[in-house]
């Protein structure tokens, strides 16, 4: 099933679930966010800018408007709902629009041992970085979109959401996500045991 819906290129990749915070400036875009809030519509997000963007989206629902400003401008936070892909594109309103088809997951259900590997090495990750993590039983987060949370939380290069948006298989994904954690956990252990000692951070 195909809708059309507005479109919203950024230098940003929209993960489901996710939530983020945006200044809306651009007078299109104010008007864009606007129609959705009115009319309690989504618009699609895309990695890029103006007509060079991914296929690969994320639908975004206004969840808050922080602010209004008297020139218009809007503080927003948005969050993830479904994925699509870009069929079409439309250049009839004052903002570009596209016709996109939800993008569903194929394959089995999510390895239990799989989620708990990729939850641990989360936790480890967070405690390396920040200290500590004690984590959020009050909001718990769905096993297919733990890794969507994870990339969202450590602040994950572009490249690599856009890739674990893009993928089809939850498990696929809770892999690519542990090896990325066990990478950069090795290296967070080697820097640490560089700086150790030494009287610098």
């Amino acid at each position: 099933m195909s809708d059309e819906i507005p479109l919203f290129p950024l230098d940003l990749v929209l993960l489901p679930t996710c939530r983020v915070p945006l200044h809306i400036f651009e007078e299109r875009y104010r008007l864009m966010v606007n129609t959705c809030v009115e009319d309690g519509t989504e618009f699609g997000m895309v990695w890029g800018q103006d007509d060079n963007h991914k296929e690969i989206g994320c639908s975004a629902r206004v969840v808050d408007i922080v602010d209004r400003f008297p020139d218009g401008r809007l503080n927003i936070i948005i969050q993830g709902t479904e994925r699509f892909r870009l069929i079409d594109k439309h250049h009839n309103a004052p903002y570009i629009t596209g016709i996109v088809e939800t993008l569903q997951d194929v394959g089995e259900e999510p390895d239990s041992d799989l989620v708990k590997r990729a939850k641990q090495l989360y936790s480890d990750a967070l405690r390396f970085t920040i200290g500590w993590h004690r984590p959020n039983d009050a909001e718990p987060v769905d096993d297919r979109a733990q890794p969507y949370t994870v990339a969202a939380g450590l602040g994950l290069p572009l490249e690599q959401q856009q890739n674990l948006l893009e993928m089809l298989n939850v498990n696929d994904r809770l892999t690519e996500m542990i090896n990325l954690l066990e990478g950069n956990i090795a290296k967070l252990q080697d820097d640490h045991r560089k700086t150790s000692g030494n009287g610098k951070a």
